[in-house]
This record gives C-alpha cells, structure tokens and sequence, in this order.
C-alpha cells in the first residue's frame, strides 16, 4: 500500500512539475469571496512545488492530514502555499499552531508559520 503512495505522489509531482494538473484544494482567486470563511496555518510559501509537496507530505505522515498546496498566480508568478486548516476561529488555527511550536521547536517551516485568512489577507 506504502509503495502505491509513493507512486501516486511521484506521478503527480511530474505531472505538476510539467504543468498538467492543479494543485488547489481551498479555492483561492485574487479577489476574497465574501462567503468563504475560515482561517488556515500557513507553513510556507513557495515558488518551488516540489518543495511545498514534500513539506506537504511530511506534514500529512507526521498526522496532519488537512495539509494541503494551494497554488496563487502574483505578478505572473505562481506560488504554492502549504497550509493546514481550514478552522472556523482563528483562535483554533493559533492553538493548533502553538502546539506544533512546542512539538517540533527546531522546524524552520514551523517556527516561521503565520495564521491566515483562507485567502491570506
């Protein structure tokens, strides 16, 4: 079973390295739509994909399993999110977020991270 995961990450991580397929589990556009709630624990934000898919994939296999990769175009240029959540108080993403400080204190992605919006206004 182990083996067929890792086969399902490696084949999507080339088909989105090449540009066919999306990477977008929270809808994210420009503009906030005002009927999307929530708030999110944003690990890091990359230009590198197959960065943000091994954070990603980290994360889910240390029991975080509502990590995603959001992907956003800014100035024509695409960047992927990594991002736990969504919560419906941001009080519960920061409480979330406390306890992965002191669970994983010497992680840079962890240290650095930020509670945000969904769409991390």
């Amino acid at each position: 079973m182990k083996a067929i995961s890792n086969k399902l990450v490696l084949i999507f991580t080339l088909l989105t390295f090449f540009g066919l397929t999306a990477c977008t589990n929270i809808p994210v556009n420009d503009k906030p739509d005002s009927t999307m709630k929530g708030y999110v624990v944003q690990l890091v934000a990359t230009s590198d994909m197959s960065k943000a898919a091994n954070i990603k994939n980290t994360f889910v296999k240390e029991g975080y399993k509502n990590t995603t990769v959001n992907s956003i175009t800014r100035s024509g240029k695409k960047i992927h999110r990594v991002q736990i959540g969504p919560f419906a108080k941001k009080a519960d993403g920061e409480k979330l977020l406390m306890k992965m400080k002191t669970r994983y204190q010497k992680n840079q992605y962890v240290n650095n991270a930020v509670v945000k919006t969904i769409y991390g206004k």
